[in-house]
């Protein structure tokens, strides 16, 4: 989802900030009613960078390797959830893996 335009920011208390989006109704259909931990993020402020590799027969394994700034705290061999967006010039991914339990045994 691209956010076309801020119409509106108004600051509601210390830790929160009231923002008035508008957005293509292409992309609100593609939230399918989900309205709820929607997330906003600007391409602009990325902290990592990482690298897509290939292996394998003819190459059509790809792998995109997790930098070790993001590695801690994450469930190996759990479901990873993703989605991809595409704008002109980039597909952005989406991951959304489960938090390591500290305290499970």
């Amino acid at each position: 989802m691209k956010i076309n335009i801020i119409e509106k920011i108004k600051k509601v208390s210390n830790d929160r900030v009231s923002l008035n989006l508008l957005i293509s109704n292409n992309d609100f259909l593609k939230l399918s009613g989900y309205l709820n931990n929607v997330h906003v993020f600007s391409e602009n402020n990325l902290e990592y960078n990482t690298r897509l590799i290939k292996r394998g027969k003819k190459e059509n394994t790809k792998y995109i390797l997790l930098p070790k700034g993001l590695r801690e705290g994450l469930i190996p061999n759990n479901n990873v959830k993703c989605n991809k967006i595409e704008t002109e010039d980039k597909y952005i991914l989406i991951f959304s893996v489960d938090k390591l339990d500290r305290f499970a045994n």
